[in-house]
Order: structure tokens, then sequence, then C-alpha cells
């Protein structure tokens, strides 16, 4: 079985490899096509108190604060969808849209 070479892949390809061997000759750290290499994963093993900071403590109250607003966004979400026909490519009503896609699945938007 014969597969054509992809002609991107394999200037992607060397282009990789040239800037590997510079790095190697240079001792500089490889970046390749300027993209930061992937940080490694830190083991979490400790817990921090985060009561001395302000942006953790506005940022914790705003939390708090609009949990049960967006629980009741969610839950109205899933309710109007229930409430599109099958059939239906589109239902609107009381200033909201809701779209059905090809593959079946319903987005809602506020009617302008």
């Amino acid at each position: 079985m014969t597969i054509p070479a992809d002609p991107l892949y394999q200037h992607l390809l060397l282009t990789a490899e040239q800037k590997f061997w510079r790095s190697v000759e240079t001792g500089e750290a490889p970046c390749l096509f300027g993209v930061e290499p992937p940080r490694p994963k830190v083991e979490a093993v400790r817990t921090v108190d985060m009561s001395g900071s302000n942006a953790w403590a506005e940022f914790a109250n705003l939390f708090r604060q609009t949990r049960q607003a967006a629980m009741n966004h969610e839950r109205s979400k899933s309710e109007l969808k229930a409430l599109v026909p099958e059939d239906a490519k589109e239902a609107a009503g009381h200033g909201v849209r809701a779209k059905r896609s090809k593959s079946g699945a319903i987005s809602l938007d506020l009617a302008s």
C-alpha cells in the first residue's frame, strides 16, 4: 500500500529536527514554534488558608451570593430544553429562543 506524503507534515518535522539540533549545539532550551513546553504536573499535597487574601474574600462572597441564582439558571435551562417539541427546529417566546442543531443539541439565547 502506498500512502502519499503530507508536505506540510514533512516540513514541520524537518523544522522541528533542525531546531532540536540547534538547541543541542548551542545549549539553549528548545522552544518549538514559539510555544511554551508543557509544565510538569505538581502533586497537590498541602492545604492553604486563604483567609488573609482580599481577592479570595471578594470572590468567595460573590460565589456564595450567586450560587442559588446559578442553580436556578441551570434548572431553567434544562426545563426549557425539555419543553421544546421533538420535531421543532426552533422555539421562541417570552424573550428566549431555543435552537436545535443538526446533531440534535438545543441551545438557548435571549431573543432580540
